[in-house]
């Protein structure tokens, strides 16, 4: 298996391919909490700077997705995804750096760090 060829932003993943996703941005306070029933929940992180009238947020997925579904419109944690970023605002920059991002922790059954050491 070449690993370059398993994750790569231009190919789509197959549901065996599973992932957390953590978002951090700014919102307006009454989009803080997810809703009741969404597959994130919403955390602090100090290092996100915001604008005067928006929160700092970092929402996470606690259970592991297949990373095709996350941002699948028609799948439940795709459309909870896309509920976050329709409510999401830039983050401010400190001295030209960003203060938010996603991240997204992907894994694979038959992909180990003994066998893609550099992964």
């Amino acid at each position: 298996m070449d690993i370059t060829k398993l994750f790569n932003t231009s190919k789509r993943y197959d549901k065996k391919t599973v992932g957390g996703i953590e978002i951090e941005t700014c919102v307006k306070q009454k989009y803080y909490d997810p809703p009741e029933g969404s597959a994130y929940e919403a955390t602090e992180d100090g290092s996100i700077e915001c604008s005067d009238g928006l929160v700092s947020v970092e929402y996470i997925t606690e259970d592991p997705f297949p990373i095709v579904d996350i941002m699948d419109g028609s799948t439940k944690i795709g459309k909870d995804t896309n509920e976050i970023m329709n409510n999401a605002y830039p983050c401010d920059t400190d001295e030209g750096f960003v203060t938010c991002g996603t991240h997204v922790h992907m894994s694979r059954i038959g992909v180990t760090k003994k066998k893609y050491p550099h992964f």
